[in-house]
């Protein structure tokens, strides 16, 4: 219903707005109030709401996840992605010791 989504968006833009004031602060201050965020499980509802269907709420969910969440996935791998070649799946995992084997 709109009433439904007029209430994710308000929820939404207060979320971006928070995260936008405490990064006008310093990145500090932002990556502490994201890290509260996350801990209230509030990080998981804004990417749930990326399902959504209304366009809008889709679009501010993911633009939250994009501007204060980049990094959120520093340790993992992102050359982890398969590429294809002659119609098949290639898989490119990292080597740890660059190939060379130490005994």
């Amino acid at each position: 219903s709109s009433g439904i989504n007029a209430e994710y968006g308000v929820a939404l833009d207060g979320v971006y707005n928070i995260l936008s004031a405490a990064s006008k602060i310093s990145e500090e201050v932002c990556n502490k109030v994201a890290i509260l965020l996350e801990e209230c499980n509030g990080l998981d509802l804004v990417e749930k709401l990326q399902e959504h269907e209304n366009e809008k709420i889709y679009a501010k969910s993911a633009e939250i996840i994009d501007t204060f969440y980049k990094g959120e996935e520093e340790g993992e791998a992102t050359d982890l992605a398969p590429t294809i070649a002659n119609g098949q799946f290639v898989f490119n995992a990292p080597s740890a010791n660059s190939g060379h084997i130490a005994f």
